[in-house]
């Protein structure tokens, strides 16, 4: 059992080697922690570094959320029959160790009683940058 453990770590280990290392500026409100949430839960092929002098790139960006007036929230409940209370945006760039900015996203998802618009957003952009890094992959 051990050995398989040990197996397991090295090929795993190896495999990070291959991986881009991404560091997460902070952003406000604590949005860094759900990008980081999302990259992991959506197992994005990333080494999520802590210091931003070890990354091959520094995911940078905005973040904003909104809260909705309460007309707006009833009008919506009414209209829609989901009332929507608000909503998060944020515009990401992902920037390698040149300064270039390589790839930006920017998303926007609305907040309800039930849903979570930081989380939603968030995996947006985990999803989306798969998407580019599974592209850039391919062109080496």
């Amino acid at each position: 059992m051990k050995a398989l453990a040990l197996i397991l770590m090295t090929v795993s280990l190896a495999f990070a080697g291959e991986q881009p290392k991404i560091f997460i500026a902070p952003f406000p409100g604590g949005f860094d922690a759900a990008i980081a949430g999302a990259i992991t839960k959506k197992r994005i092929p990333v080494v999520l570094v802590t210091k931003k002098d070890g990354a091959d790139y520094v995911l940078q960006g905005t973040a904003q959320n909104k809260k909705a007036s309460g007309a707006t929230t009833v009008m919506t409940g009414i209209l829609l029959g989901l009332p929507v209370t608000g909503h998060s945006q944020a515009s990401v760039e992902l920037v390698d160790k040149k300064g270039h900015i390589v790839w930006a996203y920017t998303v926007r998802k609305m907040n309800s009683w039930t849903y979570t618009s930081d989380q939603s957003a968030a995996e947006a952009i985990a999803k989306h940058l798969r998407k580019y890094l599974t592209k850039e992959r391919g062109r080496r």
